[in-house]
């Protein structure tokens, strides 16, 4: 009730979910039925590690109006590169189209080399085999990132894409998020509150990534075993 806009980001940042075609259709039905447009993020969709790819545009096309967004820095882990694009879809985007154009004027916008560099690495006959060597060095890392924490007393649904995890720590010892992160960092392990994600009246969660060599993650959790 009152939603201006929904927004998906599939795969999940900081789950790891990857929605189904069916998940999808339910989602544009709901807003379409309520008038509420989509913001969709489509930064992830390249490291979908189980479950099959959907082509978000083609499930909502004529059926709601919606933003589609994607971005270099996640399929090349060029974090910081602060290059991506949109498409608009549908109508009711006069007015923001004209607000993202000034934007992109202005120059805090990356430069041109950068922008000419982006569209020539995404038409480079390497970039399928590139991705491919990604994911399957992420499903490795991911694996031993669940092996690693199936040992200890956390729960999270396993990662289906991207590269997170949010975890939910299952002892009585930790009542605050933010204390349990500065125990990590001072074991030299970094992770993000999950507080930061919203409100978690559940419990302790954190956010992490699988993103390290097998044997740093296996480390790491070395190390967060001595705190828990």
């Amino acid at each position: 009730e009152g939603a201006k806009a929904m927004v998906i980001i599939n795969p999940n940042n900081p789950l790891g979910s990857v929605y189904s075609e069916k998940n999808l259709a339910e989602v544009v039905a709901l807003c379409a039925e309520h008038d509420v447009p989509i913001f969709y993020d489509g930064s992830y969709d390249q490291l979908i590690l189980q479950g099959k790819k959907v082509d978000f545009r083609k499930i909502a096309k004529d059926k709601v109006p919606f933003i589609y967004g994607s971005s270099l820095s996640k399929d090349f882990s060029y974090p910081g590169a602060r290059i991506g694009w949109v498409t608009f879809h549908g109508e009711r985007w006069s007015e923001v189209k004209n607000a993202f154009f000034l934007l992109c004027n202005q120059r805090l916008s990356v430069n041109w080399e950068y922008q000419r560099a982006a569209a020539a690495a995404l038409v480079d006959p390497s970039y399928p085999a590139y991705i491919r060597d990604m994911k399957k060095k992420l499903l490795e890392r991911r694996d031993t990132f669940v092996k690693m924490a199936d040992k200890l007393p956390l729960s999270f649904p396993v990662p289906k894409g991207a590269f997170y995890a949010f975890i939910k720590i299952e002892t009585k010892k930790w009542k605050k998020d933010i204390e349990f992160v500065r125990a990590a960092l001072r074991e030299g392990v970094v992770f993000v509150p999950g507080s930061g994600f919203g409100r978690q009246e559940d419990g302790v969660y954190f956010r992490t990534t699988f993103l390290p060599e097998p044997e740093i993650i296996e480390a790491a959790f070395s190390r967060i075993k001595r705190i828990l």
